[in-house]
């Protein structure tokens, strides 16, 4: 049975044979998932996916980003963080990239900040542009916002290749990476599966 791609939402399993496990996953919770993890769900069913937790509650078993009312947190957890691009203006003054790596780590004090910007010649703050890898990830950006919405920091989505900040999944060690949250998975199945957990962390069922 062949692997669908993780970008494609959604994805038909109607020919799904009786006894097979129908498994939908959020679009978020597929960005999370390596190829193989979905090879495992597929010895067992078919996977679509959809894009709301609320789209996957018509399957035999959903997984999600967000919890369900009646199902269960996952083992399988992903790190979400923020790359500084220090090439590109305002970013590469130390000041100002110093500044806003204080700020994402939430260690920076606000009026410091703000002051520290101001002497750098930005007042009125500074606007950072975004992207995400793989894009699906911009969904996060809000966990930017939070953070920067007190120290006089925009932050928008970048509106072409070139951007100050770079949302990653799992990344390995680069020169300035900031973690941000760590994103869980969430399953919910229907009373009539017997579920395991594999060893990868993701729920195996069977009837």
């Amino acid at each position: 049975m062949p692997v669908m791609p993780l970008t494609q939402t959604p994805v038909a399993t109607e020919t799904a044979v009786p006894g097979t496990v129908r498994y939908a996953l959020t679009d978020m919770a597929a960005t999370i998932l390596s190829r193989q993890d979905i090879e495992s769900l597929l010895v067992t069913g078919t996977v679509t996916i959809v894009g709301t937790l609320e789209e996957t509650l018509g399957y035999d078993l959903g997984i999600a980003t967000q919890p369900y009312a009646d199902g269960e947190m996952l083992p399988r957890t992903a790190e979400l963080a923020v790359e500084v691009n220090a090439a590109e203006s305002p970013l590469d003054d130390p000041v100002i990239r110093s500044a806003i790596e204080a700020v994402l780590s939430t260690d920076g004090d606000p009026t410091t900040i703000r002051e520290d910007l101001a002497n750098a010649g930005y007042p009125d703050g500074i606007t950072l542009y975004v992207t995400a890898q793989p894009p699906e990830l911009m969904a996060f950006m809000t966990a930017l916002v939070n953070r920067t919405a007190a120290y006089s920091i925009l932050i928008q989505p970048a509106p072409s290749d070139e951007h100050h900040l770079l949302l990653r999944l799992n990344p390995e060690a680069v020169d300035v990476l900031i973690p941000l949250e760590t994103i869980s998975l969430y399953y919910r199945a229907s009373p009539d599966l017997s579920v395991t957990i594999s060893p990868n962390g993701l729920p195996v069922a069977v009837r």
